[in-house]
């Protein structure tokens, strides 16, 4: 009787399951996120790319003319108004020969004045420096010093300058000399020390080469009358021989080659 009742109770719940409309599988389950990935793979629409701007032609013209105030910059250097003048008069093929010895004479008279004022600056520099009384802190002092001598290493072309000094042991002022030969070699030129006798030096210590002189050296400078030392030879490439007789500071020593220079000489 019960099995009766309960096939009549199911067949009557058909229809209400049918009109229900149960939803719960209505929707195929998203095992693989396949919405999100979908989305993903959506291209995003290109940016259009910028026109790149035609630039102008290179105003060449401009730089084949000397007179252009950029014809002679390199990088952050400007070669000085001066050089540039010289150099644009005498390339001039209308300019004439006055003209091309007026400017060159107008440049060398322009390198010595300049020369002279860098020698009062660095001379002053280092009589600044040397002077005790000048409450200077040592790193400041020891600045000077190397500011100084990389300025008179600046001025010339120590590769191509080199001196050569004949010396006694027993005369005061070749040691003197010693002095002035030690700040030259400091500046990084080529200094010698060339001995004219066979007497001991005593507590000497210099950071140059001292040799003895040989004989035909000595009979050399005896036959053009040089008797007297500290005597010194100054080459200049190799070519210009400059003679200095007796002391000269290091100050001296540059002025004679600066003169040298102006004068038409190798450096």
């Amino acid at each position: 009787m019960f099995q009766k009742y309960s096939l009549i109770l199911i067949l009557a719940l058909i229809p209400c399951i049918s009109s229900a409309e149960l939803k719960f599988f209505s929707k195929s389950i998203n095992y693989w996120n396949q919405q999100k990935q979908e989305e993903k793979n959506i291209q995003q629409p290109q940016k259009e790319k910028k026109k790149e701007k035609v630039s102008k032609s290179f105003p060449w013209h401009k730089y084949h003319n000397p007179e252009y105030k950029e014809f002679w910059k390199e990088g952050k250097h400007t070669t000085p108004a001066a050089v540039a003048e010289t150099a644009r008069v005498v390339s001039d093929k209308n300019a004439t020969d006055k003209q091309k010895r007026k400017a060159i004479e107008n440049y060398k008279k322009w390198i010595k004045i300049k020369n002279q004022l860098h020698e009062n600056f660095t001379k002053a520099l280092i009589t600044y420096s040397n002077d005790r009384t000048n409450k200077l802190p040592s790193k400041s002092r020891e600045y000077l010093k190397i500011k100084s001598q990389n300025m008179v290493k600046a001025t010339f072309d120590n590769e191509k300058i080199a001196f050569t000094m004949y010396f006694r042991s027993t005369c005061p002022q070749c040691k003197r000399m010693f002095q002035t030969f030690r700040e030259l070699h400091k500046n990084g030129f080529y200094v010698e020390a060339k001995q004219v006798d066979r007497g001991r030096l005593k507590n000497i210590k210099l950071p140059y080469a001292i040799i003895p002189a040989s004989k035909e050296e000595v009979q050399k400078l005896s036959s053009q009358g040089i008797t007297g030392v500290p005597f010194t030879l100054i080459f200049i490439g190799g070519k210009q021989v400059i003679p200095v007789q007796g002391y000269k500071s290091p100050s001296e020593i540059y002025n004679i080659i600066r003169s040298k220079l102006a004068k038409g000489g190798t450096g």
